[in-house]
């Protein structure tokens, strides 16, 4: 019996696959790991440098929230601070940047996916810049938005919009000082009320209601595996409240 309940809940089971979209005349590609058909949507972006199957293999969140699809979307090169020649793959951090070509793949995956699951955000450093900068100017498309050793600019559309921000004191790539100054604008624009601490999270509400929470580790800028946990939690949470 117990055999061929394997058998059966394995054939269920749908082996992770790789997407091919044409955007602008580019192949854009991402790793898919399905969830259940009518279950929420997760965005996971890498960091520069890195690319989706990685970031499946090394975040593994996708298996703490098995009900969820995540796609992990792979950048294309892009020059930073750290790359000045555009060598290594990554996303745009700034509305227009490079055509807003990662825009238009988000918005081409979603497409793929059907716009009415719901449809959260995680990213990694350069990836986490652009999972803000989507929290900044589409910030009502999404249930929620993680940010993880990024930080990025305000904007008007993402101040109803859950944020969860991971930051590590000893972050060697993007200072510390910064993802703190980041945090702060957040709490100052949206008015948040004093928060509760359980470990290195917190949890903030805005005045209006919607919730902020922050995890501030004592590590440095890899994506920390004590954090998987609170990021589910956390998208959990984001499913649970209204749409705004």
């Amino acid at each position: 019996m117990m055999i061929a309940f394997a058998l059966v809940f394995g054939s269920l089971l749908r082996a992770p696959e790789t997407w091919t979209l044409r955007v602008d005349g580019i192949d854009r590609t991402a790793y898919v790991v399905e969830g259940q058909s009518d279950g929420p949507v997760v965005l996971a972006f890498h960091g520069h440098g890195g690319n989706g199957r990685q970031a499946a293999r090394s975040w593994g969140m996708h298996e703490l929230m098995p009900e969820a699809t995540f796609i992990y979307p792979d950048g294309l090169p892009t020059a930073t601070s750290r790359d000045l020649e555009g060598a290594r793959p990554g996303w745009q951090l700034r509305s227009g940047g490079n055509g807003d070509r990662d825009l238009k793949f988000v918005q081409a995956l979603r497409d793929r996916i059907g716009k009415s699951r719901p449809t959260l955000l995680v990213g990694h450093s350069n990836g986490a810049g652009f999972a803000v900068l989507l929290w900044a100017t589409q910030g009502s498309e999404f249930r929620g938005v993680a940010e993880i050793a990024g930080g990025g600019r305000l904007g008007t559309a993402g101040r109803t919009t859950p944020l969860m921000i991971v930051a590590g004191k000893q972050d060697e790539i993007v200072p510390f000082a910064n993802q703190e100054r980041f945090m702060n604008a957040v709490k100052a624009a949206i008015r948040v009320g004093e928060g509760e601490t359980t470990g290195d999270l917190t949890k903030y509400v805005s005045a209006d209601g919607t919730p902020m929470w922050t995890f501030v580790h004592g590590g440095g800028h890899p994506v920390p595996e004590a954090c998987r946990k609170p990021i589910v939690e956390f998208f959990r949470m984001c499913l649970s409240r209204p749409m705004n």
